[in-house]
């Protein structure tokens, strides 16, 4: 079998803790962007910045939800390929028929298909365990990793909200407008290195994604061996038989 599917898998696999990083980063400065755009009086236009916010934490927010969407399983792909297989060995079988005309050779042919249909299933079987074994340990450190990020944007969404209500409230009790907004920028500030250490400090998934991986292709390898095996010994008895009946 070859490996190409297997690897686009791993690329898409990739691609999922690539944009974990995309959720993480431009949140650092989602606040400030509220904030510092604003024009006119910060206390007049306080609920304006609140609306941003939100808006801002929710994108944040349906990015770390397609986390999950984008891992991808290239198992379509493999059944397409499998059905071409198929045909490709229905084809052969049919010629070897062909060329058998004695009972003897029929069922000499006979056994020989059964072998190999016996050894394609055992194949298939351990290929899809191991594959499967894969994409259940990557969904779980993927799952894993957006709830920890999911945690972190909750308390983040709610540190927001509190301290967006506490600039309107000093707002509506003869603090200044400097003063408010400087007050939410500095708790703004606090918010997001809470949030960025929260995150920096979830399990790193790397290594085990790379230990799956390794797990997944050695056990393919092992399986594609002992099938090529099993194909030659069973090809070299056919030629054996055929040559020894008429």
């Amino acid at each position: 079998m070859k490996f190409n599917m297997l690897i686009t898998r791993t690329a898409k696999v990739l691609s999922v803790f690539a944009l974990i990083a995309t959720v993480v980063v431009p949140v650092s400065s989602f606040a400030a962007t509220a904030t510092t755009t604003l024009k006119g009086d910060f206390c007049t236009n306080v609920d304006s910045i609140a609306s941003k916010t939100n808006v801002l934490l929710a994108k944040k927010q349906s990015q770390a939800d397609a986390l999950k969407a984008k891992e991808v399983s290239a198992g379509s792909k493999l059944y397409a390929k499998r059905d071409q297989w198929n045909n490709n060995r229905d084809g052969h079988f049919s010629k070897l028929e062909a060329k058998a005309k004695t009972d003897a050779q029929k069922q000499i042919v006979a056994t020989y298909e059964a072998t190999i249909n016996t050894g394609v299933a055992t194949k298939r079987a351990a290929i899809d365990s191991a594959i499967a074994t894969f994409s259940t340990g990557v969904s779980q450190l993927i799952d894993g990793r957006k709830t920890g990020i999911d945690g972190a944007l909750a308390t983040l969404t709610q540190s927001v909200d509190t301290l967006v209500a506490t600039a309107k409230s000093e707002c509506a009790n003869g603090v200044t407008s400097k003063d408010a907004k400087a007050h939410l920028q500095t708790g703004i500030t606090s918010a997001k290195a809470t949030f960025k250490t929260s995150v920096e400090q979830l399990p790193k998934v790397k290594d085990e994604v790379a230990a799956l991986q390794v797990a997944r292709k050695t056990s393919i390898s092992a399986t594609e061996a002992t099938f090529k095996t099993l194909v030659s010994q069973a090809t070299q008895d056919l030629k054996t038989a055929l040559g020894t009946v008429k």
